[in-house]
C-alpha cells in the first residue's frame, strides 16, 4: 500500500491536508478492510496529516471499508458527464 493521493486546502505550499488516498486499479480485487488499515497506517507518513484527515480510495471495482470513502470507475466517469 502506498499513498497515491493527497487533497490539500490549496496548491503548494499547502496549509493543511484534507484527505489522503490510494488508487487500487486491479482487474478483480476490491478495496477492502486490510487495504484501509494499511492506508490508515501510511497516512501518518504524510506531512501535516493526522488521524482526523479523511481517507479516500479509488478502486476499479469499488469496495467498502469503515472510515474510507471509496470511489469506483463509474464515480470517476460521472465527473465528466
Amino acid at each position: 500500500m502506498e499513498v497515491d493521493l493527497a487533497a490539500t486546502d490549496r496548491p503548494a505550499p499547502a496549509r493543511s491536508v484534507l484527505a489522503v488516498g490510494s488508487v487500487k486499479w486491479l482487474e478483480f480485487a476490491q478495496f477492502g478492510p486490510s487495504d484501509a488499515g494499511a492506508l490508515a497506517r501510511h497516512r501518518a507518513q504524510v506531512p501535516g496529516a493526522d488521524d482526523d484527515v479523511a481517507l479516500v480510495a479509488v478502486s476499479r471495482n469499488g469496495g467498502s471499508a469503515a472510515g474510507v470513502s471509496v470511489l469506483d470507475a463509474a464515480d470517476l466517469l460521472s465527473c465528466w458527464e
